[in-house]
């Protein structure tokens, strides 16, 4: 079979993602990147391939749709299959193009998920476009229909810009092997033992092998000029969270985001760790780390002069069992001079606090979240980061998890906190731990501070 158009020539960074074999793929890619022409193809080299198919392509609403249709309907019109016409006719009215050898290709809206049902004896594709921004129920609903021929799926989309980590965040997260978490030994600062990255890949337990996911960034499309890119950000205004998320693909910002970047920048990088210094006070943040998840500590240093802020000097995150745990925060809080120990204490009963006392702390201050209490505490170092309050040096994973960390509110009206799938939270809370510490023993300004609503 001879197939003559331009439109069968993709770059090689489509060419990977249409060759691979992979029954369900996902591809996050910036803006103009080719992600449209890319399913496109495939499409094409589908309807081809299995004669009186469907295929469909999902798009958030009809606004979507509408680009899709046009770009498909100019390619295929110029695609010749052993010379004759690929595309036949058109029906504008339903939004399908009926092809040379009786395949349909629909265009359809995600919009009421109950119309995405049927044909699945005769569905070979599906095609999710701008997945990010259609809701999860769109795919349950077409799902069915690719059982009858065990039909292949593909999602394409630049991240949410108000919800970066929905649905399609947890697809993109299923079709890697492997993720990227902070190097242990330095916290995401860069060391030898990570080439200087900050980052080491491990296991992705929610990997399935039935999905692949792929990501590109705008400058991958070789048929865009990156000055011109470079330019369209300039002539937008973009921020560095736009253009991180918009040309770079990365699953950041997001309306309900709890920090805002640009206050977590003004604290971050503000000097160093320190080693414990005769004759300065310091307060103490722990998070426990469930079973295999991390532990952190935080110390905080308590100004002593007229323009000093609080500052991070140690940040420790590990995974153990429980009698490493409560070794460790007691060296650590030795080290220090026995300042108060703010530690996550929900479900902490009377024989753990005498455990860890035992262990070495002695000034051991429990405090239990619940879903009024912390809101409140989170709320105060939220406040704090706004007001640049407080400071930290080079510490990515607390700057990462702040970034990831969104607030929801629930039915009841009880504000919800939660990260990304695949990320944590463990840094933030230590933090806020600690900063809750800071204001109840030493904040200078605390009668305002409480005045603000922050703490009651």
């Amino acid at each position: 079979m001879i197939v003559n158009s331009k439109f069968f020539k993709p770059f090689p960074a489509q060419e990977s993602v249409i060759e691979d074999s992979t029954r369900f793929k996902i591809v996050v890619a910036g803006r103009r990147f080719g992600k449209g022409n890319l399913v496109l193809r495939d499409a094409a080299r589908k309807a081809i391939k299995y004669p009186g198919c469907r295929i469909w392509v999902v798009s958030p609403n009809y606004s979507y749709t509408g680009p899709m249709w046009d770009k498909a309907t100019i390619a295929y019109g110029e695609i010749k299959v052993d010379g004759h016409k690929f595309l036949r006719r058109t029906k504008i009215r339903d939004k399908q193009l009926i092809l040379y050898n009786g395949s349909i290709i629909e265009f359809k809206s995600a919009i009421e998920p109950d119309t995405l049902r049927g044909a699945g004896d005769l569905m070979q594709y599906v095609i999710f476009d701008e997945a990010a921004y259609s809701n999860r129920e769109a795919w349950k609903a077409v799902r069915p229909a690719l059982i009858d021929n065990v039909a292949p799926a593909t999602f394409i989309s630049t991240p949410n810009k108000d919800n970066p980590h929905n649905w399609f965040y947890d697809l993109y997260l299923s079709g890697l092997p492997q993720i990227q978490v902070a190097c242990d030994a330095c916290l995401g600062a860069g060391c030898s033992q990570c080439n200087e990255t900050g980052y080491v890949l491990q296991d992705n337990p929610d990997w399935d092998p039935t999905y692949k996911s792929w990501h590109f960034t705008s400058y991958d499309n070789p048929f865009i000029s990156n000055d011109e890119i470079d330019r369209m950000c300039r002539e937008l205004g973009w921020s560095e969270i736009d253009i991180r998320r918009e040309v770079f693909a990365e699953f950041i910002g997001g309306g309900g985001l709890v920090f805002e970047p640009e206050f977590v920048q003004n604290c971050s990088n503000r000097g160093g760790e320190e080693d414990p210094q005769i004759g300065r006070r310091y307060v103490v943040g722990v998070d426990w780390g469930k079973v295999g998840a991390y532990t952190v500590i935080i110390v905080l240093r308590i100004p002593d002069e007229e323009g000093e802020l609080p500052h991070v000097v140690k940040l420790k995150r590990f995974r153990g069992a429980w009698p490493l745990q409560r070794m460790r925060v007691a060296e650590t809080v030795r080290r220090y001079g026995q300042p108060w120990t703010f530690v996550d204490g929900t479900g902490f009963g009377d024989p753990l606090k005498h455990e860890v006392r035992e262990a070495g702390v002695r000034h051991l201050q429990p405090v239990v979240f619940s879903g009024q209490s912390k809101p409140t505490i989170v709320n105060g170092l939220v406040t704090a980061v706004e007001d640049t309050s407080l400071t930290w040096g080079d510490q990515r994973q607390l700057v990462l998890e702040m970034l990831n960390l969104e607030a929801m509110v629930s039915d009841s009206g009880i504000v919800q906190y939660r990260h990304a799938k695949g990320q944590t939270d463990d840094c933030v809370m230590a933090l806020a731990l600690a900063w809750y510490g800071y204001l109840k023993l030493f904040a200078p300004n605390r009668p305002k501070v409480w005045a603000r609503g922050v703490y009651r």
